[in-house]
């Protein structure tokens, strides 16, 4: 592909989605949903002690949405409060060593 063919440019105002980072501070590898009107959207997986990040579509973005974390092979799962994420924020997921609790942030 070359940059400027026909109807393979992304507009500059067209929509932009928002970025998931999560920190997995736990052992184990860790699956990431976004919850949106309670319905699961699995994002992908985070390994045990690593950090990766998620594109979140303007399209999942347009309504408050809690995200929720299953560690692969553990029984304790986090669920954050809602949050507003607009497009073009950032939004930092730190998961604790235990999963018993998490910190949020959005900028």
């Amino acid at each position: 592909m070359q940059a400027g063919s026909p109807g393979e440019q992304e507009s500059p105002e067209g929509p932009h989605g928002a970025i998931l980072e999560v920190e997995n501070n736990t052992s184990l590898d860790v699956r990431i949903f976004l919850l949106r009107a309670g319905m699961p959207m699995r994002l992908g997986t985070v390994t045990g002690m690593a950090t990766a990040t998620f594109e979140l579509k303007p399209d999942l973005i347009d309504h408050d949405v809690r995200f929720y974390a299953d560690p692969i092979g553990g029984w304790r799962r986090t669920i954050t409060d809602m949050v507003a994420v607009k497009p073009g924020q950032i939004v930092a997921l730190h998961l604790d060593n235990m999963m018993r609790s998490y910190r949020l942030s959005v900028w």
